[in-house]
């Protein structure tokens, strides 16, 4: 089962099973092999819901797996934590079992450790990526990635030095032309998808 599958099946939010109805531009996203994924989107296209099925999907596929998430502010790491995170990972009956255990208890906010021994590390690195020294990380996103310090990027991704799996998934909303989201999208293969307006303009 592909993660795009795996998340439709197996992650729920706000009550229901989560759906993509008319976002499957999204598949090509989740389903994606490389091993850096930067995404370069508009506000409001569920790019903090694709960080959230990220992280899940890697603590359960891949149990003892750490998992280090980067926000710009310490504000964005905690409600990220406790509005997005913790209720999508409560409210997935699956995902509650095997990450939480027949009784659940309270996770730290930034260090959490599950029952399947996956890890999620949750910093902020506004002027510094120092917050994730001494953390051996697999996985590396980054959300509003344009907002971190320009040159995070290199010392947060020393992070996942000795891993094999090795993914960083960096995303955001650029502000102006020149930045360093902007940067490593034209980095990469940069391919674009097109959402026609419903409107039919």
């Amino acid at each position: 089962m592909d993660k795009f599958a795996w998340c439709e099946h197996f992650v729920y939010l706000r009550g229901r099973r989560i759906a993509f109805t008319d976002r499957e531009y999204l598949r090509a996203v989740y389903n994606s092999p490389q091993r850096r994924v930067v995404m370069r989107c508009s506000r409001q296209v569920e790019k903090t819901t694709f960080i959230c099925n990220t992280v899940v999907h890697a603590a359960v596929m891949h149990p003892g797996v750490r998992i280090i998430v980067v926000f710009p502010r310490g504000d964005q790491a905690g409600v990220f934590a406790n509005s997005r995170l913790m209720p999508m990972i409560e409210s997935s009956p699956v995902i509650r079992r095997l990450l939480l255990g027949r009784n659940p208890r309270k996770l730290k906010v930034i260090n959490m450790r599950f029952d399947n021994g996956s890890e999620v590390y949750i910093r902020s690195a506004y002027h510094s990526g120092d917050t994730v020294r001494g953390i051996d990380g697999d996985f590396l996103l980054v959300d509003e990635f344009q907002d971190c310090s320009s040159g995070d990027l290199p010392v947060l991704e020393q992070a996942l030095s000795h891993s094999s799996h090795r993914r960083v998934v960096l995303t955001g909303t650029p502000k102006t032309i020149d930045n360093h989201l902007e940067d490593a999208f034209n980095r990469s293969t940069a391919n674009e998808w097109r959402v026609p307006c419903p409107c039919g303009e």
